[in-house]
């Protein structure tokens, strides 16, 4: 039920922006928009937080990487090696921060994802430290464009209490650190 909310938001809040949320797939893909084709932001099986974080890697890609497949990023699968690990942890940093935004508007539990279960993983701390900084960076001098709209549009969905101006305080204080469960407001 839950993701259905989602995916109404973000279908309301970029109605005019060519571009879908698709569920149900076996793993997340962004299909650039073609001819007459919306963009499609396909997230794994029905997955909230997958949706949550596909959502945010869109959120920050400028026009022309929405105008490539997978946004024209590299992606390493399971088995990274520490330094491709350290790459993940780079270029994850702004996403993850958003969806972790994401996941307290709508009531969710967000656990930063590592994504490299055969491989090494040495800078979990160091990840963790990054993603926090990154979203007190965004709740200190404001969203991206698009995260911030579907933000808003999350918390007047989930959240309607919450005036526009308290919503990064609000956040803040909601905040454990990163894949620890937050307690429950």
């Amino acid at each position: 039920m839950k993701l259905g909310q989602v995916a109404e938001v973000f279908h309301r809040t970029f109605a005019g922006d060519n571009v879908v949320l698709a569920g149900g797939f076996p793993e997340p893909f962004y299909r650039a928009p073609l001819g007459d084709a919306p963009a499609e932001i396909r997230f794994t099986h029905d997955y909230l937080n997958s949706s949550l974080h596909e959502i945010a890697h869109w959120c920050i890609a400028g026009r022309e990487r929405r105008e490539r497949d997978d946004y024209g990023y590299w992606y390493r699968p399971d088995g990274r090696n520490g330094l491709e690990q350290r790459e993940f942890f780079r270029a994850e940093a702004g996403p993850q921060a958003l969806e972790w935004a994401f996941a307290l508007a709508c009531g969710e539990v967000f656990r930063m994802s590592l994504d490299n279960l055969g491989g090494e993983i040495d800078g979990e701390a160091e990840f963790a430290a990054a993603l926090e900084g990154k979203l007190l960076g965004y709740l200190g001098s404001g969203f991206p464009g698009r995260a911030d709209r579907f933000l808003r549009g999350l918390m007047g969905r989930f959240h309607p209490e919450v005036e526009e101006a308290a919503i990064p305080g609000w956040i803040r204080a909601r905040m454990a650190p990163a894949g620890v469960t937050p307690p429950r407001p």
